[in-house]
C-alpha cells in the first residue's frame, strides 16, 4: 500500500528495503525516505538510497537529497554522480569518507582534491596516499596554505601523506616557505641537502 508506505519512511527512511520493488522505484516514496535518514554512525552503510531501484540512484535530486542527510551515501549514487563535482563537494561536506566513492578521476585531480580538503578538512585522510600529487611540491604548499587548519587539527600526522623523498625536500626555497606554514616539517628537511652548509638557511 502506498500511502502506509510513505508513511512508513517518513518515520524511519531505512524502512524502504521492507516495500515492495515498485514502491522502491517511485520516486515520491524514495524522495520521502532518503530525506528522513538519521544514520548512527556505526551503520552508516544502511543508508535508505541503498534500497532504491537504479533509475533514482541515478536521479540527481534524489541523490542530493540523500547525500545532504548522510554524505556516505554517495557510494549507492550511479557512476556518472559519483563524477559530479557538485555532488561529490555535497557529499563531503557531512562526511569526508565519501571522497573515497568519488569518481577515480575526481580523486586524482589534485585541483579537486584541493576543493574537497577546504570543504571538509578531515577528507584529508580519505585521500590515496600513494597517489603521485604527495610528490608534487605545488600540490602541497597550496594544500597547506589553502587549509592550513586542517593540518593543525590533524596534528602532524598529517604529514605521513607527504613522500618523504621527493625532490622538494631539498630544495631551499620551497623547504623555507612551507616551514613558515608548518614548523611540523622540519623533521621531512633532506638533512644531506646542500642548504644545510649555507649560513643564510
Amino acid at each position: 500500500d502506498r500511502e502506509c508506505a510513505l508513511a512508513a519512511v517518513t518515520k524511519h527512511g531505512r524502512a524502504l528495503q521492507f516495500v515492495a520493488d515498485y514502491l522502491k522505484a517511485d520516486r515520491q516514496v524514495v524522495l520521502a525516505a532518503v530525506s528522513t535518514d538519521n544514520i548512527p554512525a556505526f551503520c552508516d552503510d544502511m543508508a535508505s538510497l541503498a534500497f532504491a531501484a537504479d533509475h533514482l540512484k541515478a536521479d540527481r535530486e534524489v541523490v542530493l537529497a540523500a547525500i545532504v542527510k548522510d554524505g556516505w551515501a554517495l557510494q549507492f549514487a550511479a557512476d556518472h554522480l559519483k563524477a559530479d563535482k557538485q555532488v561529490v563537494l555535497t557529499a563531503v561536506s557531512n562526511h569526508p569518507r565519501a571522497f573515497t566513492a568519488a569518481a577515480a578521476s575526481l580523486q586524482a585531480d589534485n585541483n579537486f582534491v584541493l576543493e574537497v580538503v577546504a570543504k571538509n578538512g578531515e577528507a584529508l585522510w580519505y585521500i590515496d596516499r600513494k597517489a603521485p600529487m604527495w610528490s608534487e611540491k605545488d600540490f602541497v604548499m597550496q594544500i597547506m596554505q589553502r587549509n592550513r587548519a586542517a593540518f593543525y587539527s590533524l596534528t602532524g600526522r598529517a604529514f605521513s601523506f607527504i613522500d618523504k623523498k621527493a625532490p622538494m625536500w631539498s630544495e631551499k626555497d620551497f623547504v623555507l616557505q612551507i616551514m613558515q606554514l608548518n614548523g611540523e616539517v622540519f623533521s621531512y628537511v633532506d638533512k644531506k641537502a646542500p642548504m644545510w652548509s649555507e649560513k643564510d638557511f
